[in-house]
């Protein structure tokens, strides 16, 4: 965010070619890590959350209309997010 706003400020200095490189660069680290955790991580992690609430432990702890409530928190922000992860990671 810092390089993509240092280019639209027009400033010569912070629009010089290594700042333009290193925005192209960090956008593209960017893909790879966010997509790699939004897409590949997250959703186990989700289903971990989930299975945990509902579990032995998770039971014994957390009433039954949280982990219902958490649930669909989990899943909403996992599920929310997939369609830019995919947009980010695939570079559409």
């Amino acid at each position: 965010m810092i390089s993509k706003y240092a280019l639209e400020s027009g400033n010569a200095i912070l629009t010089g070619s290594a700042i333009v490189k290193y925005n192209v660069i960090l956008g593209k680290i960017f893909s790879v890590f966010y997509g790699t955790l939004r897409l590949v991580i997250g959703p186990p992690g989700g289903l971990w959350i989930v299975y945990n609430l509902f579990g032995e432990k998770g039971r014994e702890h957390i009433g039954l209309t949280t982990a219902f409530f958490w649930s669909f928190l989990v899943v909403g922000v996992l599920g929310g997010s997939l369609p830019f992860a995919f947009k980010v990671a695939l570079g559409w």
